[in-house]
């Protein structure tokens, strides 16, 4: 498959900056299919992203008094609470952002466009992000309420999310997200699962095809995420052992994989026999980063998964 050609441009540096961190910037995301070449610094462990900060935009009098001082202006700071990922493409729809509160306490959550979002890192190079909206605007939308999410379902708060986006945004594109499973017939049990939260990925179970039977044979032990294109990019797989000791760890591309829903509870199936996985691909973390381009070229090859393995900075 060939390269796609995603100009990268360096992005001057954010007034934001001046909170204390020198955070560097990557592109805002695409939206993208699967078989897109990843690129090494962009892959982060999902659980970085889940609590990431969100600097939000400072209010307009503080923006005028810093203006006139000259110094950037301070905007107040939320929370990546969850992600919906969509689990054909693993690609991130929407955020839930923690808002106001301290330390937790007083906050809430609503929902906003990942498209929204503006990746960026710390000096540290851990994942940050920039959103242009007033802590006042996000308090004006309503909260997502995940117990009433329970009961109605996501595609009923997907909805909810989108109507409340726009009464503040109103020319914003946003992802339609089908998380109902509408149009899809079941079968003994067995249904499509359209949306996930990103929090419920890690200890999912993994179910091999055993002949002709399915059976549990490991499950997501951690979560690759790409903050380019904000795309689950590839899954480890903790298998054998007891209580995660002794274990050993697999690497999947996780366009290889499937997320149904059994008994109303979803599931990870591969097209691969539980002895066959063992055969596979271990996973290796790399000195640097959370996923090594050889280690995801290998994987891609076993899996025999059309996908350009991940390059490294080509400084464009």
């Amino acid at each position: 498959m060939k390269h796609l050609n995603l100009s990268i441009a360096l992005l001057a540096a954010a007034p934001l900056a001046a909170q204390g961190e020198e955070p560097k910037k990557i592109p805002a995301p695409p939206v993208v299919q699967h078989g897109q070449d990843f690129r090494v610094q962009d892959q982060v462990a999902l659980s970085e992203v889940l609590g990431a900060k969100v600097r939000l935009k400072a209010k307009a009098e503080e923006r005028a008094e810093a203006a006139a001082e000259g110094r950037a202006p301070k905007g107040p700071n939320g929370s990546v609470d969850d992600l919906i990922i969509e689990c054909k493409s693993g690609q991130a729809s929407w955020a839930i952002v923690s808002v106001g509160g301290l330390l937790g306490i007083g906050d809430k959550e609503v929902g906003v466009p990942v498209s929204a979002l503006l990746p960026v890192r710390t000096a540290d190079n851990k994942p940050l992000y920039e959103l242009d909206a007033t802590e006042a605007e996000l308090k004006s939308l309503p909260a997502f309420d995940k117990k009433a999410m329970e009961k109605s379902g996501l595609d009923v708060s997907l909805q909810n999310c989108e109507t409340s986006w726009k009464k503040i945004r109103p020319d914003a594109r946003v992802r339609a997200v089908d998380a109902s499973g509408n149009g899809h017939k079941p079968d003994a049990g067995v249904q499509p699962c359209n949306a996930i939260m990103a929090s419920k990925l890690k200890g999912l179970n993994l179910r091999c095809s055993d002949g002709k039977e399915a059976k549990a044979c490991g499950e997501i032990d951690s979560v690759a995420y790409d903050m380019n294109s904000n795309t689950v990019s590839y899954l480890v797989i903790g298998k054998g052992g007891v209580l995660g000791i002794g274990e050993t760890n697999y690497l999947i591309p996780y366009g290889a994989t499937k997320i149904i829903t059994v008994e109303n509870k979803p599931v990870l199936t591969v097209p691969k026999s539980s002895t066959e996985i063992t055969s596979s691909v271990k996973y290796a973390k790399p000195e640097k980063g959370f996923i090594g381009e050889e280690n995801a070229k290998s994987s891609c090859t076993w899996w025999g998964y059309k996908h350009d393995h991940m390059r490294k900075d080509d400084g464009r």
